[in-house]
């Protein structure tokens, strides 16, 4: 069941939203975080929205310098309609008592309530917790404490239905409870209340990011929005490169004094494998049938890409949710337009 709702602008903080994502799997188990990366093409995402919120205790609104103020092409701030789903999600939070913690990213000042809508303006009455890039670790610490202080709320759905057996007993009588095997009675009631207690079971085979040692570099043309016309050469001693293996989907991410995400994804059915993948749009809403990709950064992220990447080296682990060895090389466009990022990755995963 998920726990924890993560809620952000992908032009604004995607990057920060996966290594979030990440991290809380990691402390909380796996399946107890909803991010909208999880879902499959297709899914119908108010019915989502509403299952997640009914199953989750808090709700992560992730605030970075661009929240408040992305217009929607036309010049209308996104904020101001009422169908954005960053607003529905915070303000639907907000009515069903859900915990709400604002994420203030890399510091950002939270908005004012005279500038939000009505149904948004409780967000800033909540505690806020601040990550920022150059203190990862220490500030997703703290906020996985501050999670785990949050009481579960009451089982409702549980209580319903023993308010309904008590229903039962004031009107039968004790003439139909006596026929009642009252040990297996109170062993059912023991398990549905016990599912609720929030604790996390170890799931199998949970694909915990591998460490890895090795580079990434990044070549961003002018006029490309993700690299912003600049270059980078990182390795593992500027900051974490760690990889999640997925059963179609190699993740990269990069965490220093810069966060990035590189998301390889195969067609559905198949696993990423040596060779070339082209025609690839933006994962993880690429057609099943085509290969995805997604290089993001520093809060930067494409809504529609094309794109193709080259994959020279892959080695898996032999428990199959890691890797041991990965190379590749990517190519990407933003929304169409013509300049580029493109780069390398070649990295081995760090072992003793």
């Amino acid at each position: 069941m998920r726990k924890i709702f993560i809620s952000y602008r992908r032009g604004d903080s995607a990057t920060s939203a996966i290594g979030i994502a990440q991290y809380l799997e990691r402390e909380f188990g796996r399946g107890t975080v909803f991010i909208d990366i999880d879902m499959k093409a297709g899914v119908n995402f108010p019915a989502v929205l509403e299952k997640c919120l009914v199953e989750c205790k808090v709700l992560l609104a992730l605030i970075g310098p661009s929240w408040l103020n992305p217009n929607d092409g036309e010049g209308r701030r996104r904020l101001d309609d009422p169908n954005d789903w960053v607003r529905l999600e915070i303000a639907r939070a907000l009515t069903r008592n859900i915990t709400v913690i604002p994420v203030r990213i890399n510091g950002t000042e939270l908005p004012k309530k005279a500038d939000l809508p009505e149904d948004m303006r409780g967000l800033v009455d909540h505690q806020a917790a601040i990550v920022r890039t150059e203190d990862f670790r220490n500030g997703m610490a703290g906020l996985a404490r501050d999670i785990r202080a949050v009481p579960e709320p009451w089982p409702w759905r549980h209580f319903r239905a023993l308010a309904a057996a008590a229903l039962v007993f004031l009107v039968g009588g004790w003439a139909v409870l006596s026929r009642l095997d009252w040990p297996i009675f109170r062993r059912l009631v023991a398990v549905q209340v016990g599912n609720d207690t929030g604790r996390a079971s170890p799931p199998a085979n949970d694909n915990a990011p591998t460490l890895l040692r090795g580079s990434i570099s990044f070549r961003s043309e002018p006029g490309d929005y993700i690299g912003q016309g600049k270059s980078w050469d990182v390795t593992n001693a500027d900051g974490h490169i760690t990889a999640t293996v997925a059963k179609n989907s190699v993740t990269i991410n990069f965490h220093g004094d810069a966060s990035w995400n590189l998301d390889f994804v195969a067609p559905e059915g198949k696993r990423i494998e040596t060779g070339d993948y082209t025609g690839a749009t933006r994962a993880p809403f690429n057609s099943p049938t085509k290969p995805g990709l997604s290089v993001s950064g520093d809060g930067r992220g494409c809504n529609t890409l094309t794109g193709r990447f080259h994959v020279r080296q892959i080695a898996y682990a032999k428990s199959g949710d890691g890797i041991e060895q990965f190379a590749a090389d990517f190519e990407q466009h933003c929304e169409g337009q013509k300049p580029a990022l493109s780069g390398s990755v070649e990295v081995s995963a760090v072992r003793g």
